[in-house]
Order: structure tokens, then C-alpha cells, then sequence
């Protein structure tokens, strides 16, 4: 193992008026089956105080470096802290995170069904919740988190996660065939599979197939299939100079407008056309005021 990884990306933005850096790192085989990326963010003054967050279907890792908390608002719930590094688990709707955590953080950002063979309980235990990662590894976690802030440089950082991430693994890499099949086929059409379908072609029953998909990706596969095609929706929009509703809408899957907008409106707690007038720069990071 290298002892530092190189960034694949930097980058430097400015949201609302306050400067940030962010480098992103892919790490090699045979983390890449898992992991989406690795990130490092200096944003040393927000502009603003608190932002809404998009469900993604995914989970994360998370470590402040700078104090030893975090915190995060779920839907209309009281915020949720836990120790400096935790357990994203994947959102069944938007959330609020308090900038003031996150001047200088990074990450682990898993695929879909990424997170599972790194932890021992399921994934579904860490859905729409934030878990001290000091619950689950002991005093690893502790020893982790300090190593990190200690550590000067962010390609350092990244390597040290790297190895620790495979040095902790609780299971072998490797997800339940049925579910890695699933996820392909949803992530390619996802809109256009029905788990009838896909419970078919693994050749296992459809109740197993779903309990299989929740351990391991966090959600049923039908709200996964709704999150994902949410998400489409965002990646469309931040590709399209004008936003054609009715197109995207079509485009994405729904059967109707109104049952886009109720989607909309459940997972990012805006109507869209609300939406368009507050997002910044990032469509999945959403200023709020106050």
C-alpha cells in the first residue's frame, strides 16, 4: 500500500461568496467496487450557517478535523450529534448539516450497497441516521480520527483511510449476487424494472430478494429505485442551461407531473420550481438562512 494517494481532482469554488477547496481521490481495486470516492474540503468561512443535504441512496464516511463532533437534522427531528468521525447512513429524505463542522472535513463517499461489507450490522440499521463510528469500531475509531487530524497532508489522510478501511473490513468484499445484479440494472433503467423482475432473473423469491436488498443497500428496492430517479432529476438540471419540467419528468420516469412534484417535494422538501431559486452552485447542497 502507497503510503500517500494522489487526488484525481482539485478543485477550487466559491459558494455564495466564501472560497473552498475540495480534492477527490478514486482509490484502485479492490476498494473502487465499493467506494465512489474519497474527498478532502477546506472551506474555512461559509457563507452560510446551515444546508440541506439530497438523498443519494448512498452511505458515507465522515470526519470532522477539526473537532470531535458532528451533527445533522433529519426532516422535522431535533438535530442528531455523534463523535467526529461516523456513519452516514443513506437518507430517505433531505437533511441539515451545520456548516460551522465542516471547515475542514473529508470522507468516504460508498456506492450503492459500498458501505455493507465494512460494517457488521446491516446496512438498513444505519438508515436516516448518523452512527458514532466509535459504536462500531471501539477504540480503532478513536485511534483513527486522532491519526488523521495529525497527519499534515491530505493525500496522506487518504492513505491512511485507505488502509484502514481494508484492514477493518467485517466481511469479504463481495455483495449477494442478486443485489449486485439489481443494482446495475436499476442504476442503468431505473424506472423501468419492476422487482417481480428482478427477483426472476436471480432465480431467488422475491421476499428474499428484498429482505437481501435492504441489509445491504439500506433501503427496499422500490424506494431506492425513487431515490435514484430523484437523483437523475438533479443531474439533469444541472446539466440543462433551461429546465423543461415536463421533459425531465417524462425523461425520469414519472408517470405523471403530479407525481414528480410529489417526489420532488418529499425528498428535497421544495416544489421544483421553489427549488430552482435557492439552489447554489452544488444541486446536492442546498444554503439555507438562519
Amino acid at each position: 500500500m502507497k503510503n500517500a494517494a494522489a487526488p484525481d481532482q482539485i478543485l477550487h469554488g466559491d459558494a455564495g461568496g466564501a472560497a473552498y477547496t475540495l480534492l477527490v481521490y478514486v482509490p484502485p481495486a479492490p476498494l473502487s467496487d465499493f467506494v465512489d470516492r474519497f474527498w478532502y474540503c477546506e472551506h474555512p468561512n461559509p457563507a452560510h450557517r446551515y444546508e440541506r443535504v439530497m438523498p443519494s441512496g448512498r452511505m458515507a464516511l465522515v470526519v470532522n478535523l477539526v473537532e470531535d463532533r458532528l451533527s445533522c437534522r433529519f426532516g422535522d427531528r431535533p438535530p442528531q450529534y455523534s463523535r467526529g468521525i461516523c456513519i452516514a447512513g443513506a437518507y430517505l429524505q433531505h437533511a441539515v448539516l451545520d456548516t460551522a463542522e465542516q471547515r475542514r472535513i473529508m470522507g468516504v463517499h460508498f456506492k450503492p450497497g459500498g458501505m455493507f461489507p465494512f460494517l457488521a450490522p446491516p446496512a438498513e440499521a444505519f438508515t436516516d441516521t448518523d452512527v458514532s463510528l466509535e459504536d462500531l469500531w471501539g477504540a480503532r475509531a478513536h485511534s483513527l480520527h486522532q491519526q488523521l487530524i495529525d497527519t499534515p497532508t491530505p493525500q496522506a489522510k487518504f492513505a491512511i483511510l485507505e488502509r484502514a478501511l481494508l484492514s477493518y473490513a467485517a466481511r469479504p468484499l463481495k455483495l449477494h449476487p442478486a443485489v449486485a445484479h439489481a443494482l446495475r440494472e436499476l442504476e442503468r433503467v431505473p424506472a423501468m424494472r419492476t422487482i417481480s423482475e428482478l427477483a426472476r432473473e436471480t432465480r431467488i423469491s422475491p421476499k428474499r430478494f428484498i429482505r437481501l436488498f435492504r441489509e445491504q443497500v439500506g433501503y427496499t428496492p422500490k424506494y431506492y429505485c425513487r431515490v435514484r430517479r430523484f437523483q437523475r432529476v438533479l443531474r439533469m438540471i444541472e446539466r440543462s442551461r433551461t429546465v423543461e419540467w415536463a421533459g425531465i419528468a417524462v425523461d425520469c420516469g414519472y408517470y405523471d407531473q403530479a407525481h414528480f412534484i410529489r417526489d420532488f417535494r418529499a425528498f428535497s422538501g421544495w416544489n421544483p420550481s421553489a427549488y430552482l431559486t435557492v439552489r447554489g452552485e452544488r444541486v446536492q447542497h442546498i444554503p439555507l438562512p438562519g
